[in-house]
């Protein structure tokens, strides 16, 4: 075990929104290190981010929005 898992724990069983993010920087961190491609990619934070844009917008707009057309 590593200074940072000592740090934050299980990670796994991280709740809330501080926890969370950390145990996101430490699988990026440890990815950079270990030379490894971190998941996921940024292909499906794009696609993530895009169901929020919709999401958002359908209760702004009171309607429907498909993903697709965000």
């Amino acid at each position: 075990m590593d200074i940072v898992d000592e740090a934050i724990g299980e990670t796994e069983k991280a709740l809330g929104y501080a926890e969370g993010h950390v145990a996101c920087l430490h699988n990026f961190m440890q990815c950079v290190h270990d030379g490894h491609k971190a998941e996921p990619g940024i292909e499906a934070e794009a696609q993530v981010q895009r169901v929020l844009e919709a999401a958002s917008l359908s209760v702004r707009q009171g309607r429907f929005v498909r993903v697709w057309s965000v």
